[in-house]
């Protein structure tokens, strides 16, 4: 009893210190008003929302007042009320605002003595929610690149009198209105984009060149000088002798890789044994510089397995690459396996994680690492039969998918979780970026027989997922570096649908699968395709158009 009456004593004491010196700041604190903010700027600004800051340069406010107009003179504002900051810096995002609209922002400080002047005026722009391009035929965006504040996009088109295809670049300036568009066509052959990236003022292409009376498809390497609106360079590789096709395309700090797959061959008669290849490009002129094909095998090494590629990214000279295999026994035994590949770039050594998923299959489409980890996504299918047969006759409709999302290390696959949605006849992801720690993927969900863009973001784990499906008749196979999707659409009016999405776990057992490399030599060739200046339009002229949203 006396201790609890000791320390209910010193908790009295200490109230009442702590009442006296409340009075005594009260009393300072209002005796005038607060300071005016400062410094008053946009950090992030998009079509939907907006955040600011601001230098606090009192200690005495109780709040903040930030007004927002769309006349300079403030005439009919919008207030937002914002709590003290606490800090020299405060920060706010306005989530209110509408796409393609200039606003303009203050703040003032107040407490129980007045206002505060107000702070220096922030105008912004709000960009476009989505833009499309193209012309009166079919469009796809494959790409979207920033460009000392213009930006770029690239795509295929089969307009402007190229109905064999072409390679289409989009010059756009700060606030996405069109300055000029160029598309590249080789005569007498089909082309198409697949993967670009942009570096040093040039942007790289590499994609495909299809002969129509051989039926082979061979690689296509484009180099394009956004200064000077030129090509640098043009190439087409025969790489295995058949068919190839361009996964990726990364930069190592002085040269270009190009990642792939391609047929090499008949397992028993029926499959078509694909391998992977990686080459080493020369940016000044497109030479190959290093080429190495990737095989797996099984029974010590003496039947092989059919290997896709997926994306790739690369960190010093390890050139990591995702993607899948299928395993082929003596008996026709078929088992799909999950592949991470591990490419030294400096020797041609691999390594590679496999993991069986139960009799389920993956396409690995794309991969992003956080140093530690790395995060696959892609599409997923349990009717192996489905996926055979489609291999057998690729011109087939592929069968129904699920996106799927996995995390794997150096000893496990910690989760591989695959999608549900509500109305989803088929989907899959084609793009995976990280940022900070919550994970952004992109890609297509087909919902009531009508194909649409699918956004997703979530945590490391996948565990608090946000989705959203945009427009119709509409995909997007690639992510830019501020998280805009890209790729087509034949929706004029499309609009964010949130939609709800639970996850499945799949189990996976590790699978052992050997993989050796060896150096190779493609056929390369110079091209002489052409260039050309076209009259494109941004208000969607086409049947199906590029597209860009946030």
């Amino acid at each position: 009893m006396f201790r609890f009456i000791l320390t209910f004593c010193a908790v009295a004491l200490i109230v009442g210190c702590s009442d006296q010196k409340k009075s005594s700041k009260l009393q300072q604190v209002y005796t005038h008003p607060p300071n005016a903010p400062s410094d008053l700027k946009a950090l992030t600004v998009q079509p939907r929302s907006v955040t600011l800051s601001w230098l606090d340069n009192s200690s005495d406010e109780d709040g903040f007042i930030l007004q927002r107009d769309t006349d300079p003179n403030f005439t009919n504002p919008t207030d937002f009320s914002v709590p003290a900051g606490g800090g020299s810096t405060v920060t706010y995002t306005d989530t209110t605002v509408m796409q393609t609209t200039q606003y303009y922002y203050r703040v003032k400080a107040f407490n129980k003595a007045g206002d505060s002047g107000w702070s220096n005026v922030c105008a912004v722009k709000t960009s476009q929610e989505y833009l499309l391009w193209g012309g009166a035929g079919d469009e796809s965006a494959i790409a979207f690149f920033e460009d000392s504040g213009e930006f770029w996009l690239v795509g295929t088109t089969d307009s402007f009198g190229k109905s064999d295809g072409a390679v289409f670049f989009a010059k756009l300036n700060s606030g996405w209105d069109l300055q000029g568009s160029w598309v590249w066509s080789l005569g007498g052959y089909k082309v198409a984009a697949t993967k670009a990236l942009y570096q040093g003022g040039r942007i790289f292409v590499a994609g495909t060149i299809t002969d129509p009376s051989a039926d082979t498809t061979d690689i296509l390497l484009l180099a394009f000088d956004t200064q000077a609106q030129k090509i640098v360079w043009q190439e087409s590789l025969d790489v295995f002798g058949e068919s190839e096709a361009a996964n990726d395309l990364v930069w190592d700090g002085s040269a270009l890789w190009v990642v792939g797959s391609g047929v090499a061959g008949k397992i028993a008669g029926q499959y078509p044994q694909s391998d992977i290849f990686v080459l080493k490009v020369d940016a000044a002129d497109g030479s190959v510089l290093t080429g190495y094909q990737i095989g797996g095998s099984i029974l010590f090494g003496t039947v092989p397995t059919l290997d896709a590629a997926g994306g790739a990214n690369i960190d010093g000279s390890t050139l990591t690459v995702c993607g899948s295999t299928i395993l082929i026994d003596l008996s026709l035994n078929i088992t799909p396996v999950l592949m991470l590949l591990r490419f030294n770039t400096n020797n041609g050594s691999v390594s590679a994680w496999t993991y069986e998923l139960g009799g389920a299959a993956t396409f690995a489409s794309s991969v992003t690492t956080d140093g530690t980890s790395f995060f696959l996504a892609g599409a997923y299918t349990s009717d192996i039969q489905a996926v055979m047969n489609w291999l057998q006759n690729p011109s087939s409709t592929p069968p129904p998918t699920e996106p799927f999302i996995a995390k794997l290390t150096t000893s496990a696959c910690e989760y591989m979780k695959v999608l549900s949605i509500s109305g989803m006849t088929s989907g899959a992801f084609e793009a995976i970026r990280l940022s900070g720690s919550t994970l952004y993927l992109g890609g297509g969900v087909t919902l009531s027989s009508s194909p649409a863009v699918l956004r997703l973001s979530c945590d490391k784990s996948a565990a608090s997922v946000n989705a959203a499906c945009w427009g119709a008749f509409s995909s997007a196979v690639a992510l830019d570096s501020a998280g805009r999707l890209v790729g087509s659409t034949s929706d004029y009016n499309g609009s964010w649908q949130t939609i709800s999405v639970s996850s499945t776990a799949v189990s996976t057992s590790a699978k052992t699968v050997s993989f050796t490399s060896n150096s190779i030599t493609p056929m390369a060739q110079a091209v002489s395709g052409t260039l050309g200046a076209v009259n494109a339009s941004t208000a969607g002229a086409g049947k199906t158009d590029a597209l860009i949203v946030w």
